[in-house]
């Protein structure tokens, strides 16, 4: 039998149901859905019909050490699937095939930074002959990438789904020092990229003539890769937040603090996505693991007498640290216009046949997963 294997977008071609598929704790809950086109310019008979999910971890340990392991290996044969399995004949133009893949449990999301990538990726290959040839056999091969997320804990998700005020926010408490008394609160502990973070600070002085001079906020991400010997390396990378127009404060313009102060400072976290930022990420591999925390720094200054009488202002710094975690925003889906705290993980979207084209072949009855409410609540 002569076969002849070529790569061609042209012929093959994947279309994903959901375009992101989410992930589940260590389940295997995870569907894989969508079609198999095959574009052809005369008719032929279908020889074969293969999916194969495949996934990759690529990790750059000390000393530039890079390491590489398949995480995913998953073969889905969608033709023929039986030994007397009936002939499928292709027609002239697009014929699609639908197919629902179950991918392996305990998968990590997707993910690109620096030291640490996970990708995923579907291969289908197919096998077509003239009714005249049966001996020559036309193999084509087209590769998609797939796009595989996590949604949040399930401490994270109950707050970002119904709205819970059980740890929604960051609150330093009451503070004390010698200077004055204060009080920082974030609105969110967890926030989606793209979205606003309001900071509040609340300040009442200890002293005549405090000034507020600045105030720095910045996200500090870590991440972590266990090396060979089963310690953990830890990099890091610091990324400064802009303040957002109309802010109580205006950098560079000191705030006076003859009574009690309070100021909510917005910042944008999509300002810093080009400093390669990147989602927090916990509890996906044994491998690695990615945190966040924000930094609130403020500058106050006070009047002190000199020697010689003289009037001089010294300046003191202080500074907040607390955990967050930074969501990807594909997914979480906006459920409200005025409280963008508040999300949902995306439904799932119902199969369609499309009325413009003309050969579907459904290889195996469609079956729509669970909603993500009843997974995620088991």
């Amino acid at each position: 039998m002569f076969s002849q294997l070529i790569s061609s977008p042209k012929v093959l071609d994947i279309e994903l149901l959901e375009p992101v598929v989410h992930l589940h704790g260590r389940r295997g809950d995870a569907v894989l859905r969508g079609t198999v086109g095959i574009t052809l310019s005369k008719p032929y008979v279908l020889k074969s019909l293969v999916l194969l999910f495949e996934g990759e971890q690529r990790l750059v340990r000390s000393g530039q050490k890079v390491t590489r392991r398949c995480i995913a290996h998953h073969k889905l044969v969608m033709y023929p699937s039986t030994h007397d399995a009936p002939s499928i004949s292709l027609q002239s133009g697009k014929n699609r095939f639908g197919f629902e893949m179950q991918l392996p449990p305990g998968l990590a999301g997707t993910i690109e930074c620096h030291r640490i990538r996970v990708d995923y990726k579907l291969t289908v290959s197919a096998g077509y002959h003239r009714l005249a040839s049966p001996a020559t056999v036309q193999k084509r091969q087209f590769t998609k990438p797939i796009q595989l997320v996590r949604p949040p804990s399930s401490s994270t998700l109950s707050v970002l789904v119904n709205g819970e005020n059980i740890e929604s926010c960051v609150d330093s408490q009451k503070q004390h020092s010698r200077w004055c008394q204060y009080n920082i609160t974030i609105d969110q502990r967890a926030v989606v990229m793209g979205q606003t973070l309001p900071v509040t600070l609340r300040i009442a002085p200890h002293l005549e003539g405090l000034r507020l001079e600045h105030i720095y906020t910045q996200l500090v991400e870590r991440r972590h890769i266990r090396n060979v010997s089963g310690k953990w390396e830890t990099d890091r990378s610091d990324h400064m937040l802009l303040p957002v127009d109309k802010s109580a404060f205006v950098p560079g313009r000191a705030q006076s603090l003859r009574e009690p102060w309070q100021g909510t400072v917005s910042y944008h976290i999509a300002s810093v996505m080009e400093g390669g930022l990147v989602r927090t990420c916990k509890r996906e591999s044994p491998d690695y693991y990615i945190d966040h925390s924000i930094i609130v720094s403020f500058v106050v200054s006070f009047p002190v007498l000199g020697r010689h009488r003289e009037v001089r202002r010294f300046t003191k710094t202080i500074v907040f640290e607390s955990d967050i975690d930074i969501l990807d925003p594909l997914c979480c889906t906006k459920i409200s216009s005025q409280h963008n705290c508040l999300h949902a993980l995306p439904p799932y979207i119902e199969q369609e046949a499309s009325p413009s084209v003309p050969h579907n072949h459904f290889l195996s009855p469609p079956a729509t997963p669970p909603p993500y409410d009843d997974i995620c609540a088991s």
